[in-house]
């Protein structure tokens, strides 16, 4: 699971980048990070606060959502760059200590291209300016088109129920999801 996202991608046959789905991810995921809170991160998916900003403002009483409510939903999410969960699953509470943004190299190349020069991931300010640059960009129709296969039973909707596939989540559990639809 260590392995290198951006080699999972460059060998799958969709055509997701890596950071569709760090725009993806870090959008659905939130700060909880194996019982501590991560600052200007996001890290696990919590089911619960997902499901409330998917589904809290529905147009109808229906617990599901078209794709395309999904895509307008999720690109409404704040976007917080997502950590790199830590070791072994016993370790995993040192990945707030640790602070290591999932994708160091694609981190590069997305302040490059915002012109935010070479940030210092460590630093808070840093992180908040990619955060806020990076908020602005829609996630990928086949980053939503992927997880809508990946959650959709009947393949015209997510229900509220589908979205407890992804809890508990981290970054690569999430990216190896989306990269093998």
């Amino acid at each position: 699971a260590a392995a290198s996202i951006g080699a999972q991608a460059a060998s799958a046959a969709s055509s997701v980048e890596v950071f569709d789905v760090v725009n993806l991810f870090g959008r659905m995921a939130n700060p909880t990070c194996f019982g501590s809170i991560a600052k200007h991160a996001s890290c696990q998916i919590d089911t619960k606060s997902l499901g409330v900003q998917l589904f809290s403002d529905a147009a109808s009483s229906s617990s599901a959502i078209s794709k395309e409510d999904l895509k307008n939903r999720v690109n409404e999410m704040a976007f917080e760059w997502p950590l790199k969960p830590y070791g072994t699953e016993d370790q995993r509470a040192k990945t707030v200590t640790l602070n290591k943004p999932a994708e160091l190299s694609e981190w590069k190349t997305q302040a490059k291209r915002k012109n935010l020069g070479d940030l210092f991931y460590l630093n808070g300010s840093d992180r908040d300016r990619v955060n806020s640059a990076l908020a602005k960009d829609p996630v990928s129709d086949q980053a939503i088109d992927n997880l809508f296969k990946a959650l959709s039973k009947d393949g015209k909707s997510v229900g509220k129920e589908d979205i407890a596939l992804l809890s508990g989540m981290d970054w690569f559990e999430f990216s190896s999801l989306i990269f093998n639809q």
